[in-house]
């Protein structure tokens, strides 16, 4: 079952994709209303904390392990959870990761504006509830 939480820097890989988001949207924190991150234990990856024991139980729910082109071991998107950043016209969702055989300050971004027609319904229904959409 998914579960909605709001963001914090609490969650540091995760606030690192929203900063990266930020950059590249060329946004300051001030454009935003609200951020959230909707994802499911049913992904939760223990052996992300192999790889960074400061990871949450949320983020080792949105991410999986792969390396990267020095053998590194790196985290990446698992396609599942997704954040939401609500501003003032619209609300955008995104995920932003490392990708697999890439150097590690590699990332790439890929982001959609949230609605009916590109978002699940258990993620719409949370967001609706939560005055986002």
């Amino acid at each position: 079952m998914p579960t909605i939480k709001k963001l914090t820097n609490k969650y540091t890989e995760l606030y690192k994709e929203y900063q990266e988001f930020l950059k590249r949207n060329k946004l300051r924190e001030n454009d935003v209303l609200g951020v959230l991150f909707i994802y499911s234990l049913k992904y939760y990856n223990k052996n992300c904390l192999l790889c960074k024991p400061e990871l949450t139980v949320e983020e080792c729910s949105m991410y999986d392990l792969t390396v990267d082109d020095d053998c590194n071991w790196i985290i990446t998107d698992n396609d599942y959870g997704t954040i939401y950043v609500k501003l003032a016209d619209k609300t955008i969702a995104f995920r932003c990761g490392e990708e697999c055989l890439k150097p590690k300050n590699y990332r790439f971004l890929n982001q959609w504006t949230a609605d009916k027609n590109n978002t699940p319904e258990s993620h719409y229904k949370f967001l609706q509830s939560e005055y986002f959409l």
